[in-house]
């Protein structure tokens, strides 16, 4: 006899995970900041990755369990399954897979495109993951496992027209959580807030935030292509791209989204000064380091300067290691030294030259254009305070 287990579909709430009924199986799903993005419904939504998985005996599940765990997985290792509809973003809808098996419960993440352009930009994600998967060999982003394509079809439309859902199936990191900066009842300035149940959750004390920077500025550099400067981009605390889990011995950090690949100026694939290069991603490191948007979708906000802290220990950091194994970078004593040196008139000067480097969006531009001077002089002001000056 085949084996069966079973499958529940849910959405995730602010009251938790709630199961798929008939009656939130006619509810829309949200679309993000992109009205022209085709309406989906609950119901036909999980409907339709339900079917995904469960073709060729939930093939496809057995194969991504089977390389998360490095063992073969079979159907009679499966005690059940369950599909949650987690987020929606301006990229994609999110959903969180949990299988129980006989011994272990694991996860996996769905990131589904809809359009067009999220099929292509979806695509383009799976390459990049794999290429810094096998290139890199480290823990900071999740493994890409699959890519696939799953019909949809919507009763909740009026008519029998069918989408066809574009899925990437990766590692996903349990127990991790969204954060954004958010305006605290003890201060004005904002301060780091994990979103550990979608908007509610917990602030950082000094110590975690710091942490926080410091592991994410380590991330970015570590993943830096040390020859042609090519570096993951573009990415945003706004989307939230990082994630966090709260543990006993501190914060720890993962970037769940690698959307590019590419060196960001348009001269750098060319440019036969490494010095250079450094300088362009250590700056704009740390302007998109202090971007974020208020509680994720609010206003265009800005980090403390204290967040620097904890930035230019990672970026220094995860330098090191690699100005030991390639000798044709600038070593980290000569390069903290040359930073060390800059005054805030050259940091600005640098900063209102490769500006538009720094924004993402068009709308940052003015926004980051008004605080380049504060960012210039926050900025030696933190060297100065954190790290040894060589003398002149």
């Amino acid at each position: 006899m085949r084996h069966v287990f079973p499958v529940r579909l849910m959405i995730s709430t602010e009251d938790g995970a709630l199961p798929l009924t008939d009656q939130r199986a006619e509810i829309p799903l949200p679309r993000g900041p992109l009205p022209s993005t085709p309406v989906l419904h609950y119901g036909p939504y999980l409907s339709s990755l339900a079917r995904f998985f469960a073709e060729g005996d939930y093939a496809l599940l057995r194969g991504s369990l089977s390389t998360l765990l490095q063992k073969p997985v079979f159907m009679e290792d499966i005690t059940s399954m369950e599909i949650i509809s987690e987020k929606h973003g301006a990229y994609y809808h999110v959903a969180r897979i949990r299988v129980t098996l006989l011994e272990t419960v694991c996860f996996l993440g769905v990131n589904v495109a809809v359009t067009s352009p999220q099929h292509v930009a979806m695509e383009r994600e799976f390459q990049v993951l794999t290429e810094l998967r096998d290139r890199f060999q480290l823990p900071y982003l999740p493994r890409p496992f699959l890519t696939g394509e799953a019909p949809y079809s919507d009763p909740f439309q009026g008519n029998s027209k069918s989408n066809l859902l574009k899925l990437l199936v990766v590692e996903w990191f349990e127990g991790y959580h969204e954060f954004h900066l958010s305006i605290n009842n003890r201060s004005t300035t904002p301060e780091v807030k994990v979103w550990e149940i979608h908007e509610k959750g917990e602030f950082l004390d000094a110590e975690e935030t710091r942490s926080l920077y410091h592991q994410s500025a380590y991330i970015l550099t570590s993943y830096l292509d040390d020859t042609s400067f090519r570096h993951i981009y573009p990415w945003h605390h706004g989307s939230g791209d990082f994630v966090v889990l709260r543990t006993a011995d501190g914060p720890r950090v993962r970037l769940i989204t690698a959307r590019d690949y590419r060196p960001v100026a348009a001269w750098s694939s060319e440019s036969k000064d490494p010095w250079v290069a450094a300088l362009h991603f250590f700056f704009t490191l740390t302007v998109r380091m202090r971007l974020d948007r208020l509680d994720g979708t609010g206003p265009l906000t800005w980090a403390p300067a204290e967040s620097l802290t904890g930035v230019l220990t990672g970026f220094f950091a995860a330098w090191s290691k690699k100005a030991e194994s390639n000798r044709t970078l600038p070593p980290h004593d000569a390069l903290l030294n040359l930073f060390c040196h800059m005054s805030p008139s050259e940091w600005l000067s640098f900063g209102e030259v490769i500006l538009e480097d720094c924004a993402v969006e068009e709308e940052e531009l003015p926004f980051l254009g008004a605080r380049m001077e504060e960012h210039a002089a926050a900025l030696v002001k933190t060297l100065k305070d954190n790290f040894r000056r060589d003398p002149a």
